[in-house]
Protein backbone atom coordinates (compact mmCIF):
# COMPACT_ATOMS: atom_id res chain seq x y z
CA UNK A 1 0.00 0.00 0.00
CA UNK A 2 1.01 3.67 0.11
CA UNK A 3 3.03 3.15 3.32
CA UNK A 4 4.65 0.01 1.85
CA UNK A 5 2.96 -2.17 4.45
CA UNK A 6 2.86 -5.85 3.59
CA UNK A 7 0.90 -8.64 5.20
CA UNK A 8 3.74 -8.92 7.75
CA UNK A 9 3.50 -5.25 8.73
CA UNK A 10 -0.27 -5.50 9.21
CA UNK A 11 -0.04 -8.77 11.15
CA UNK A 12 2.76 -7.32 13.30
CA UNK A 13 0.66 -4.35 14.38
CA UNK A 14 -2.29 -6.62 15.24
CA UNK A 15 -0.13 -9.30 16.90
CA UNK A 16 -1.26 -12.04 14.52
CA UNK A 17 1.61 -14.53 14.59
CA UNK A 18 -0.55 -17.21 12.94
CA UNK A 19 -0.75 -15.24 9.70
CA UNK A 20 3.01 -14.77 9.71
CA UNK A 21 3.62 -18.49 10.26
CA UNK A 22 1.21 -19.34 7.44
CA UNK A 23 2.88 -17.00 4.94
CA UNK A 24 6.36 -18.29 5.81
CA UNK A 25 5.57 -22.00 6.22
CA UNK A 26 2.55 -22.79 4.07
CA UNK A 27 1.85 -20.22 1.37
CA UNK A 28 4.74 -20.91 -0.97
CA UNK A 29 5.24 -17.15 -1.29
CA UNK A 30 8.79 -15.78 -1.15
CA UNK A 31 8.60 -13.59 1.97
CA UNK A 32 11.69 -11.51 1.13
CA UNK A 33 9.95 -8.51 -0.48
CA UNK A 34 7.26 -8.56 2.21
CA UNK A 35 9.85 -8.12 4.97
CA UNK A 36 11.29 -4.84 3.69
CA UNK A 37 10.95 -1.74 5.85
CA UNK A 38 7.99 0.55 5.27
CA UNK A 39 8.27 4.19 4.16
CA UNK A 40 9.09 5.22 7.74
CA UNK A 41 11.90 2.66 7.88
CA UNK A 42 10.10 0.22 10.20
CA UNK A 43 10.52 -3.48 9.60
CA UNK A 44 7.69 -5.84 10.54
CA UNK A 45 9.66 -7.00 13.60
CA UNK A 46 10.09 -3.40 14.73
CA UNK A 47 6.37 -2.69 14.38
CA UNK A 48 5.56 -5.81 16.43
CA UNK A 49 8.00 -4.67 19.12
CA UNK A 50 6.52 -1.17 19.20
CA UNK A 51 3.04 -2.67 19.70
CA UNK A 52 4.26 -4.87 22.57
CA UNK A 53 4.16 -8.18 20.70
CA UNK A 54 7.58 -9.40 21.83
CA UNK A 55 7.16 -13.04 20.71
CA UNK A 56 6.03 -11.96 17.27
CA UNK A 57 8.85 -9.43 17.08
CA UNK A 58 11.39 -12.16 17.84
CA UNK A 59 9.85 -14.51 15.28
CA UNK A 60 9.76 -11.87 12.56
CA UNK A 61 13.33 -10.86 13.41
CA UNK A 62 14.45 -14.45 12.86
CA UNK A 63 12.55 -14.61 9.55
CA UNK A 64 14.07 -11.29 8.46
CA UNK A 65 17.55 -12.60 9.29
CA UNK A 66 16.96 -15.89 7.48
CA UNK A 67 15.76 -14.21 4.29
CA UNK A 68 18.13 -11.23 4.19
Amino acid sequence: NHNRHSVFHKAAVKGNIGVCHWVVDMSGIDPTPLLRPDKAGNSPSELARLEGHEDLSAYLGSVEAAFS
